[in-house]
């Protein structure tokens, strides 16, 4: 298990860093293990790793491609990456690690978004795209790993758990308090227990350019038959 946290920011540069620092040392319990931060001058990812795969310094998060220019912070397991790695390597594709978020790093080069249906396993993960200034995050068919987002004037920000984003108060969504309270029931769509926070549902992505304040567009890329 590890945590991921991160901001796009369109307003308050300077509270960026101090902002994931806390978010990531919320979740800290996620990834005892190391903790990362990279900043850019839109965004700003964290992590908390759990060192399983790679356990050295190799396997360090958020973690950039050769050329800098696309970074991932990501949660989970790629069950089938060794595989997904031997038909990289015959694409052309090199690596400098053994783990597994190197091998989805280079899938999401190579295929894009079309690299989801490739993967077998549980993960959550955000990559940063400072080529096409795109934030892109996407989660697991069955939602095994939590994804947690805030769009909010001037800042988006995700987590791994809820707790990251409370920096800013909240408010409660009595709607799903009362139907948690009469049926047991809470976070099984997209919206949780408070106002402004969300899930990433499984099998669904999220895009956002950081280019300007927009809404994050969600998209269903797997369909349960």
């Amino acid at each position: 298990m590890c945590g991921i946290a991160g901001i796009g920011f369109f307003t308050d540069h300077d509270k960026a860093e101090a902002s994931v620092r806390s978010m990531t040392q919320a979740i800290q319990h996620r990834g005892p293990d190391a903790s990362g931060l990279w900043m850019h001058e839109s965004c700003m990812l964290g992590h908390r790793r759990l060192s399983i795969i790679a356990p050295d310094a190799s396997g360090h998060q958020p973690m950039a491609d050769a050329s800098g220019q696309i970074w991932i912070s990501y949660n989970g397991e790629i069950y089938n990456y060794k595989a997904l790695r031997r038909e990289l390597a015959s694409l052309g594709c090199s690596f400098r690690t053994e783990t597994d978020t190197e091998v989805l790093l280079q899938a999401w080069i190579q295929w894009g978004p079309d690299c989801l249906n490739k993967l077998d396993g549980m993960w959550a993960f955000a990559v940063l795209d400072l080529r096409t200034k795109q934030f892109f995050a996407a989660t697991d068919p069955a939602g095994i790993k939590p994804f947690y987002y805030r769009n909010s004037p001037g800042k988006f920000a995700f987590a791994s758990e809820i707790k990251a984003l409370l920096q800013e108060g909240f408010s409660l969504n009595q709607r799903e308090v009362a139907r948690y309270l009469v049926w047991g029931q809470s976070d099984e769509g997209s919206e949780t227990l408070l106002n402004e926070v969300h899930r990433l549902q499984g099998g669904h992505s999220l895009q956002l350019s950081l280019m300007r304040d927009e809404s994050p567009r969600i998209s269903r890329w797997h369909t349960l038959e």
